[in-house]
């Protein structure tokens, strides 16, 4: 039985990042949020972390009008990797 609380903690850590990144986007555009960012909030949610990278680097051109949210995502999604979508707009 304990080699599922890893996994467990793991979904538990992503729907955290979740709510706080839906806090974030609920900020913007009035109030009516970043509807791509709302997708990503929704497999992260359900604890599908590849495929919330998936739609980051998708719709990267979308959410980098979005500094805050940008910021987040690098941070706390890709914890600072290198090979986040916005790894070479940065070097320029």
């Amino acid at each position: 039985m304990e080699q599922f609380e890893p996994k467990k903690q793991s979904i538990e850590n992503h729907r955290k990042l979740a709510n706080q990144l839906n806090d974030l986007q609920n900020k913007e555009n009035e109030g009516r949020g970043i509807s791509c960012v709302k997708t990503i909030v929704t497999y992260l949610q359900n604890g599908d972390i590849e495929t919330a990278k998936a739609i980051c680097r998708n719709e990267s051109d979308k959410i980098n009008s979005y500094e805050d949210v940008k910021n987040f995502l690098i941070t706390n999604l890709y914890k600072d990797e290198k090979n986040h979508p916005w790894y070479f707009s940065e070097k320029l």
